[in-house]
């Protein structure tokens, strides 16, 4: 039972002999407790049977749903419970200061710091009086000589005398060995080929006489007897072209290149030339090696080009560059195709990416 009516807890309260209240009411309401005091203990946690308002004249205290309210004379129950705290307060005044604590015990002497610098010395005090003369003793005997002092410093040098006269002009000396020869120069390149000269002018044509009738054919002839054999030809010197020249073929006046293994126009860069082999029959290539050399194998040779050098075609046989010194290629036969105005261009072949000084490259045409 959760819904009490004060009247009826007051009416049933009863006072025992010993002084102790004690509840005659049913469970779970209990009301027991010293004398003048008393306590009630009842279940809240449902809501209140019957409304929480009680009815007028009377007075209503109820448990509800984990809240006890409490109903006068038939008024709207109110709900009691603990008040809560109001806001914060301001912060009061600050008080005082409080009196000044007594002086401490003074702590242990610290250990002595490092002994300081010497100062400077004092200035030195005023000389005293000169005491008053002693009377003069009597003559003694002469001493004997001091030591000689040490020498005094040099005196200051004197001024520079005048320059004497100049003296004769020497005799000349033998003449010195002469000096060595230069090297000899390269050989320059051939000039072009001159023009040809003007055709000279036709003669008059004379006069034809009228023609004869054809005579019969006549029977032929016996074969002659065989000529005697001509003077042997005289032999033209082979045209030269360069490729390649340098001035002087020391190995100071190389040109180095790392050759590649494949087929490439040398020093990676344009040597060409336009040579006209109309009339020639065969050709060879001269090649000038210095101190560095390639590779057994690596070789220089010539192409040659019908199209502007879109394709090449190899026209010479190879010379080695595989040794220092002067290198040709054996003659050989010019190509059929070759026989007219062709561009020609210096290769090399099979080198290992090593630097070979290629001195001179000329190209020989007969």
């Amino acid at each position: 039972m959760r819904r009490l009516l004060i009247l009826l807890v007051i009416s049933t309260i009863s006072y025992c002999s010993s002084a102790f209240a004690q509840s005659t009411l049913p469970a779970p309401v209990q009301v027991n407790g010293s004398a003048g005091q008393f306590r009630m203990d009842f279940d809240i946690s449902a809501s209140c049977p019957g409304g929480t308002t009680s009815a007028p004249g009377m007075a209503t205290l109820c448990g509800n749903s984990n809240t006890v309210t409490l109903s006068v004379n038939g008024a709207s129950a109110f709900v009691l419970q603990p008040g809560q705290p109001g806001p914060t307060g301001p912060i009061g005044p600050q008080g005082p200061a409080g009196a000044t604590g007594a002086t401490g015990a003074n702590g242990a002497q610290g250990p002595a710091g490092p002994i300081g610098a010497t100062g400077l010395a004092g200035a030195t005090g005023p000389k005293g009086p000169a005491g008053p003369a002693g009377a003069i003793g009597p003559h003694g005997p002469a001493g004997p000589a001091g030591a000689n002092g040490p020498q005094g410093p040099a005196g200051i040098a004197g001024p520079a005398g005048a320059i004497g006269p100049q003296g004769s002009v020497g005799a000349i000396g033998p003449t010195g060995p002469t000096g060595a020869t230069g090297a000899q120069g390269p050989a320059g390149a051939i000039g072009p080929r001159g023009p040809a000269g003007h055709t000279g002018a036709i003669g008059p044509q004379g006069s034809g006489g009228e023609m004869g009738p054809s005579g019969p054919v006549g029977p032929q002839g016996p074969i002659g007897p065989a000529g005697a054999q001509g003077p042997p030809g005289v032999v033209a010197a082979p045209i030269d072209y360069a490729l390649v020249t340098h001035a002087g073929l020391a190995s100071a006046g190389s040109q180095s290149w790392p050759m590649p293994s494949t087929t490439s126009e040398l020093f990676g860069d344009i040597v060409r030339v336009q040579v006209d082999l109309t009339n020639a029959s065969q050709v060879r290539v001269y090649a000038q090696i210095g101190n560095t050399y390639g590779p057994s194998g690596s070789n220089i040779f010539c192409e040659y080009s019908l199209d502007g050098g879109n394709t090449w075609n190899q026209l010479t046989k190879a010379s080695a560059a595989s040794a220092t010194g002067a290198q040709l290629s054996v003659w050989a036969p010019v190509p059929s195709a070759a026989q007219q105005d062709v561009l020609v261009r210096a290769v090399s072949s099979d080198g290992n990416y090593g630097d070979v000084d290629i001195e001179a490259v000329h190209m020989q045409v007969r």
